[in-house]
């Protein structure tokens, strides 16, 4: 009887999973499919970045965002490009 794939918050996590399973224990139709679903993502980040953006905000808005990116060990684009794909993946994978 093979495993029960757990789900995974990032890409780290899944990468440390990885390095510790053997994941032959896992290989069932169920977790193929789930793995295949996973990949057929679209992940933003990876795209191409060829569009610009501009807008006008507050010193303190943006402070509070370099600061929240600073947290993270991000710059604050990737952090404000990673707020808007929360936005508009409703919270679904998408990490890093």
């Amino acid at each position: 009887m093979s495993k029960k794939l757990p789900k995974f918050d990032s890409d780290e996590a899944i990468a440390e999973f990885l390095e510790q399973n053997d994941l032959s224990e896992y290989m069932t139709d169920e977790n193929l499919v789930r793995a295949r679903a996973h990949f057929d993502t679209v992940h933003f980040e990876e795209l191409p970045k060829t569009e610009n953006v501009n807008f006008r905000s507050s010193a303190e808005l943006l402070q509070a965002v370099k600061n929240k990116a600073a947290e993270q060990g991000i710059n604050y684009q990737k952090f404000i490009r990673k707020v808007l794909t929360v936005a508009v993946t409703g919270g679904r994978r998408e990490p890093g």
